[in-house]
């Protein structure tokens, strides 16, 4: 089942029912009921569509290795990480990966 996270938080009658980031799945008939204090509701995709994002959690890491003598040898490497996402979290990650990687550099 895939899940996905809101964009912006989930309102009902200018109530937060869900928070922005909350991340969701929708059940075997493409539904998701929420309980709330007007009632329980349940969403389909098609409603909620311009506020999720699909999650994605599919990492591939390539690492090899070096031989021992290299293992401590300064050079120029690349690093390449290829993500789908919208700009806004692909920014998010840059700016996340510049300072960290500032900090073991």
């Amino acid at each position: 089942m895939d899940k996905y996270r809101l964009k912006e938080d989930l309102q009902i009658l200018d109530k937060t029912i869900l928070k922005k980031e909350s991340e969701i799945s929708f059940d075997e008939n493409n539904e998701f009921k929420i309980s709330t204090e007007y009632g329980p509701i349940t969403f389909t995709p098609e409603i909620l569509k311009d506020k999720l994002e699909k999650v994605v959690k599919d990492l591939n890491v390539k690492v090899t290795v070096l031989d021992e003598e290299d293992e401590n040898t300064i050079k120029n490497y690349r690093l390449q990480l290829d993500v789908k996402a919208s700009r806004r979290k692909v920014r998010e990650i840059e700016n996340y990966l510049r300072r960290t990687l500032q900090d073991m550099l």
